[in-house]
């Protein structure tokens, strides 16, 4: 089921204020939403893609947009796919790394500033497990628990201890512990094997949940907890649910996306409800909601 705009092909989108099913398969176990376009993975492994798709981002060779799911190359070995601004990745289920779309700063990691309109290998390597598209700047986990990222480092989101770009994956630090990563606009979140969530990157608005605005080029840890399990990233907040179901929030909150009953930023993490049945979160980075599921 849907629940964001209807993409179409140069006409005016068509908005839907209730669930809309798209097709009639009942074969899809994937899905991951960019800023105007979407990826879909069915049960045969086979990859999809309809939105807009002027840099490419839909894998099908042109810059058509889409308003219909069409089908990106002939493989059928897909296992993880992810959306970010204008781009998009995907997992092989061998381990390779591959993208297509946009690439303003290298986010693609393909060591050149060119969009791709067809789905291209990043690197060489055959041991990628998760990935998380930001704006413009992407992270990566590897299988030995590594954390790598590559693109724009303007405020330090790639966690390298410094703000230079980088068009190709480099790794952060020397930890292999890292287990789930959440890249937002201009801020990343990465919970290591230990239950513990660290941050870095952008802090105007305080999505990293340190206390500050600082921004921070090297990963710091969001408080003293250990019990963090999944986490988001919005355009300039951040969503991370504890082990016990809690849900908790820090960062912009113009628009109400820290589900606090206000419109104060936090720059700590502030616990949402008092509810502890919360079972997945998700934020989308380039817009001002979250999406919590009980």
């Amino acid at each position: 089921m849907i629940f964001r705009r209807e993409a179409t092909n140069g006409r005016q989108a068509v908005p839907r204020s209730s669930p809309a099913q798209i097709g009639s398969l009942s074969s899809w176990t994937q899905v991951s939403c960019g800023t105007s376009h979407s990826l879909a993975l069915r049960s045969d492994g086979t990859l999809w893609s309809f939105g807009w798709n002027a840099t490419g981002q839909l894998g099908s060779g042109t810059t058509v947009h889409r308003s219909s799911p069409i089908q990106v190359g002939t493989l059928s070995t897909w296992s993880v796919t992810t959306a970010g601004y204008h781009n998009s990745f995907a997992i092989r289920t061998d381990g390779t790394l591959w993208a297509f779309g946009a690439c303003n700063f290298g986010e693609n990691g393909v060591s050149s500033l060119q969009d791709r309109s067809i789905v291209i290998q990043v690197g060489t390597l055959s041991t990628w497990s998760a990935i998380g598209a930001g704006s413009y700047h992407t992270l990566a986990l590897r299988t030995d628990s590594t954390l790598w990222a590559m693109g724009q480092n303007s405020y330090g989101q790639l966690g390298i201890g410094n703000t230079l770009h980088r068009s190709s994956p480099v790794q952060l630090g020397s930890l292999s512990t890292w287990v789930k990563v959440a890249a937002g606009r201009y801020h990343s979140l990465a919970r290591r094997s230990d239950g513990t969530l660290w941050s870095f990157g952008g802090n105007a608005d305080g999505e990293l949940g340190i206390g500050s605005t600082l921004n921070r080029s090297s990963p710091v840890q969001i408080g003293s907890l250990s019990t963090w399990s999944n986490i988001a990233a919005g355009f300039a907040h951040s969503v991370a649910l504890c082990t016990d179901g809690t849900a908790w929030s820090f960062g912009a909150n113009a628009d109400g996306q820290l589900g606090n009953s206000t419109t104060n930023r936090q720059s700590s993490p502030s616990q949402i409800g008092s509810m502890s049945n919360w079972v997945n979160v998700a934020g989308a980075q380039n817009f001002y909601n979250t999406t919590l599921i009980k």
